[in-house]
């Protein structure tokens, strides 16, 4: 419903740079709740209504307050850790390796924000660390684990290759992405 809502997408986008797993419902959703409890304390303590109002509004900003604080620590630690990560591509490259390579090692060797980030690069369509790899493999998995709600996450060891691990929740529905049910 909120999907096709064009004001949101700042909002969107704040939620996912905070490193939020939250639909921009669920944060609004705290908003009017916050605000009328807010207001309803003030007036059950006898204060005038409008306090309660200042408090509501007050109350009902916390939320977003608080996606903005975390957006904000989080894209700090991204500036901190980027220039290592840049650091540690440039090495992977001089040493021989591909860029999609040097990228899957910043991926596993990096805390967040910056494996996140990279990591999310090993999904993409066409991303491969092989040198005859087409990058669709991972791809298509990545879709059709989303599509039955689960999650896949990804661990290198250097001598024995990639580990990928895919969960799946219990009695689920899939998710096919249309409203239609097809996958158009």
């Amino acid at each position: 419903m909120l999907r096709g809502m064009t004001r949101l997408n700042p909002l969107v986008r704040m939620i996912r740079q905070a490193g939020l797993k939250k639909r921009v419902g669920e944060i609004l959703l705290y908003v009017p709740l916050l605000g009328i409890g807010g207001y309803v304390g003030v007036v059950a303590f006898g204060g005038p209504p409008m306090a309660g109002l200042g408090a509501g509004v007050v109350a009902g900003a916390i939320p977003l307050m608080m996606v903005r604080r975390m957006q904000r620590k989080r894209k700090q630690l991204f500036t901190e850790q980027l220039p290592d990560a840049l650091d540690l591509i440039r090495a992977a490259l001089q040493a021989g390796h591909s860029l999609s390579s040097a990228l899957y090692v910043v991926a596993d060797e990096f805390p967040d924000p910056i494996a996140p980030e990279f990591r999310d690069k090993v999904f993409q369509l066409y991303f491969t660390t092989k040198e005859r790899g087409s990058g669709i493999g991972l791809a298509m998995t990545f879709r059709a684990v989303q599509m039955h709600n689960g999650t896949i996450d990804f661990s290198n060891d250097r001598e024995r290759g990639a580990t990928f691990q895919m969960r799946f929740p219990l009695g689920s529905q899939p998710n096919n992405g249309t409203r239609q049910g097809s996958l158009a």
